[in-house]
C-alpha cells in the first residue's frame, strides 16, 4: 500500500507529467518551507563572503529562464527516460538549483581571484546564464517552429497594463513596498503567469495543472479569475513580508522563491504556447 501510495501521488505525476495533486502539493510546500530556512542560512554566509542584496535575486532571472526553457525542451522529447524526469517539476527545481549554485560558487571564486570586489561574481554568472538561455532557445527553435509570434507580446503587454497602474498608485500614495524594483518584478512575473494561463486555457484549449487553479476554473468557468486571485494573494503577501519579516536573509529568500514561482511557469507557458507544444 505504501508503494502504491508513493507511485500514485509522487512518481506517476512525474513519469506521466500529469501535474499536481493535493498530496504532492502539500509535500512540495513543506519541502519549500524547509528550503527557505536552509537557503536563508546560505544567504547569510554568502553575504558575508561575497555580498548579497536584492540585485542578487534579480541577477538570477537568467537562470529562471534557463530552468523554464529546459522544461520546454523536455516537453518536446529531446531527452529520453530516465534523464527526462530530471526536467519535470519538481525535480527540475532541484536540478537547476544544484547547477546554479555550482555556477555561482565558481563565479564567486573566480571574481575573488580577479579582485572584482563584493558582488563581482554577478559580472560572471549573469552573462553565463544569458548564454545558456540563448543556447536553450536555439535547441527549441531547431526542434519546433514559432507558430504564435504574438503570444509573448500579449503576455508581457497584459502584465504591463496591470502592473503599471498599480505602480502609479503606489507612487501617488507613497506605498513603499509596491514601489520597490524587486516587488514590481514579482508582480509582473505572476501577472505574466496569469496572462499566459488565461489565454492558453480560454482560447487555445490548454488546461490548468495546479490544484487551486483547477478549483477556480470549476467555480468560475473562465481563467480570467486568475488575475484577481493572483493579486489578492500576492499584494498582501508582499506587504506582510516587507512589514513583519525582520531577518533580511529570510526576507530575500522568500522574495526569491515568490519570483521563481511566478516567472518560471510564466516563461514555460509562454514558450510552449508560442511554439504550440
Amino acid at each position: 500500500m505504501i508503494k502504491q501510495f508513493i507511485y500514485r501521488y509522487y512518481i506517476d505525476p512525474i513519469v506521466y507529467d500529469t501535474g499536481y495533486n493535493p498530496v504532492n502539493t502539500i509535500t512540495w510546500a513543506v519541502l519549500l518551507v524547509v528550503g527557505i530556512f536552509l537557503f536563508s542560512r546560505i544567504w547569510e554566509i554568502w553575504d558575508k563572503k561575497w555580498g548579497a542584496d536584492r540585485d542578487t535575486i534579480l541577477s538570477l532571472i537568467p537562470y529562471i529562464f534557463v530552468g523554464a526553457s529546459m522544461r520546454v525542451i523536455e516537453d518536446v522529447d529531446v531527452f529520453e527516460a530516465p534523464l527526462k524526469y530530471l526536467f519535470i517539476t519538481p525535480l527540475n527545481f532541484f536540478t537547476l538549483i544544484s547547477i546554479t549554485l555550482l555556477i555561482l560558487v565558481i563565479s564567486a571564486v573566480v571574481s575573488t581571484k580577479l579582485s572584482m570586489g563584493k558582488g563581482g561574481y554577478k559580472k560572471i554568472s549573469v552573462p553565463f546564464g544569458i548564454i545558456w538561455c540563448f543556447l536553450n532557445v536555439m535547441v527549441l527553435l531547431s526542434a519546433k517552429e514559432v507558430v504564435l509570434l504574438w503570444f509573448p507580446f500579449a503576455v508581457v503587454g497584459i502584465a504591463i497594463l496591470i502592473v503599471f497602474p498599480i505602480y502609479l498608485i503606489a507612487r501617488a500614495y507613497n506605498i513603499q513596498f509596491l514601489k520597490e524594483k524587486l516587488n514590481v518584478c514579482i508582480l509582473g512575473a505572476h501577472l505574466m503567469d496569469a496572462a499566459s494561463s488565461h489565454i492558453g486555457i480560454d482560447y487555445l484549449n490548454y488546461s490548468g495543472k495546479h490544484v487551486i487553479e483547477r478549483i477556480l476554473l470549476e467555480h468560475t468557468g473562465t481563467a480570467l479569475c486568475i488575475y484577481p486571485s493572483e493579486l489578492l494573494v500576492l499584494i498582501p503577501a508582499l506587504y506582510l513580508i516587507d512589514k513583519y519579516i525582520e531577518k533580511e536573509s529570510i526576507k530575500m529568500v522568500l522574495l526569491g522563491v515568490i519570483l521563481v514561482l511566478g516567472l518560471a511557469p510564466a516563461i514555460r507557458n509562454t514558450i510552449r504556447m508560442t511554439l504550440l507544444i
